[in-house]
């Protein structure tokens, strides 16, 4: 077994142990985390990131994973400068943009979460992405703008389960009982 004060190893069978000072581990620093929030221990997991970002400041998708485990803690404003700070580096990164979408939909800043999410979008098209624009839209009642985001969603990604669950959920927010209807019959 290994001794070093910089060695963590996650709970759970199979756990893996990471040097966190070593140049070219800080990424595996990134390995357990899913695995500590999942144990209950998401401080760590946080804990962990932030090191790894001290060692490789210059990777942004460890500073991204960090940005999410701030998010996902409820530290708002040190995930949104963790992102900005990706975007400082590369200011189309999809990624940086789509979390300052998500920090402002936590800040119920709808206008601002969908600016950011439609940018993202024009840099990379992921389904969970436009979805998240979707149900923000039917959320806030903005109906046309989620028939807007499905049709793109649609052209690219029709016969996905998610888009018709989405138009499903368009329909029956929408009070629009007759294509709710067929949307069911057609399953």
């Amino acid at each position: 077994m290994l001794q070093s004060s910089n060695i963590r190893s996650p709970p759970g069978p199979g756990a893996q142990r990471v040097r966190v000072g070593s140049p070219g581990n800080a990424a595996l620093c990134s390995l357990p985390r899913m695995s500590i929030v999942a144990s209950g221990e998401p401080e760590e997991a946080l804990r962990l990131l932030e090191r790894a970002v001290e060692a490789e400041p210059g990777r942004p998708e460890l500073r991204l994973k960090l940005a999410y485990g701030l998010l996902a803690s409820g530290r708002i404003d040190r995930a949104e400068a963790e992102a900005k700070q990706v975007l400082a580096g590369d200011a189309t990164h999809p990624l940086a943009l789509e979390l300052l979408g998500d920090v402002a939909a936590k800040r119920a800043d709808l206008p601002a979460a969908a600016a950011h999410w439609r940018r993202a979008l024009a840099r990379g098209f992921t389904v969970p992405l436009a979805l998240k624009l979707v149900y923000e839209e039917i959320r806030v009642s903005h109906f046309e703008k989620a028939r807007a985001a499905l049709s793109d969603l649609v052209t690219h990604f029709g016969g996905d389960p998610a888009v018709h669950d989405a138009h499903c959920a368009l329909w029956a927010s929408g009070r629009d009982w007759v294509r709710l209807e067929r949307a069911a019959l057609a399953m």
